[in-house]
């Protein structure tokens, strides 16, 4: 069971997940996994596409998220890594954490999407390459998925 199924279930009741995929992504819509959890799709419900979403989000001024925007996300692009180092290094640090004491670490790292194992970067040495610029390894060319919220956020 994973961490969030677990905290879902200490609450002792029915509990509501609300997932913000966009009625142009309604592929990526799936039923919750637990008879306790049901997901919900709000955007879909309103029929609207990310298009129509970050229109809403420019006209009420703030700024755009991006797709896959957990600070932790294992799907997030060298680039997206990067911006986070540099624009919010306290997240950047937490997904350090999370991925350092990981059961799985170092075996997975939250980088090796973006590198596809062509490299055994960990955040944290990728975090060294950010502050002193050395050179990275290229990471292949592969098309970046949006976040299928696999991970139940």
């Amino acid at each position: 069971m994973t961490p969030i199924l677990r905290h879902y279930r200490s609450l002792g009741g029915p509990v509501n997940q609300y997932l913000a995929i966009a009625w142009d992504e309604i592929e990526r819509m799936k039923d919750s996994r637990v008879d306790y959890v049901s997901n919900l799709f709000p955007l879909v419900e309103r029929r609207m596409t990310r298009a129509a979403c970050v229109a809403l989000i420019q006209d009420a001024g703030l700024p755009v998220p991006p797709k896959s925007s957990c600070y932790f996300c294992p799907f997030g692009s060298v680039d997206r890594w990067r911006w986070l180092h540099e624009h919010h290094p306290e997240l950047y640090a937490k997904a350090m954490a999370l991925e350092e004491h990981s059961k799985h670490f170092p075996a997975q790292r939250l980088t090796d999407q973006a590198f596809r194992e062509r490299t055994d970067l960990s955040l944290r040495a990728l975090g060294e390459v950010f502050r002193t610029g050395r050179k990275l390894p290229t990471p292949p060319a592969v098309e970046q998925q949006p976040c299928g919220a696999e991970c139940m956020t």
